[in-house]
């Protein structure tokens, strides 16, 4: 399967990228290395991009033919959430929001969804 990991480059999501890697399937990372490393990126093609940009996803999904995408993106430091909570609430719920836009519009209908993204 050809599966889409938003936000492989962070601690979650590059071993959510391992670990669907391990088991056979194609994956790509996209991360926009707000809190994400490059180097944690070994194994998978990577692109830098934001969930949050339409365009980019509407581009993306259909030139890979994902089959399912899981969503990891999300600011990590708890801390800088209670200073700055709008940058934490654009990133988690306008990217979710951005991201479901894009798989309505480009007809993919499987998405992992991981629970430690929103927290």
């Amino acid at each position: 399967m050809r599966i889409l990991v938003i936000g492989g480059a962070g601690y979650f999501g590059s071993h959510m990228f391992e670990v669907l890697a391990d088991v056979g399937h194609h994956v790509v990372v996209l991360d926009n290395f707000s809190t994400g490393h490059r180097s944690s990126v070994r194994s998978a093609e990577l692109i830098t991009g934001d969930v949050r940009e339409s365009a980019r996803l509407d581009a993306l999904l259909p030139a890979h033919r994902f089959e399912a995408v899981t969503h990891i993106a999300a600011c990590s430091q708890v801390a800088e959430s209670r200073r700055n909570p709008g940058r934490y609430y654009g990133d988690t719920v306008a990217g979710s929001s951005a991201l479901l836009d894009a798989l309505v519009r480009q007809n993919v209908s499987l998405l992992i969804f991981e629970k430690g993204a929103l927290t």
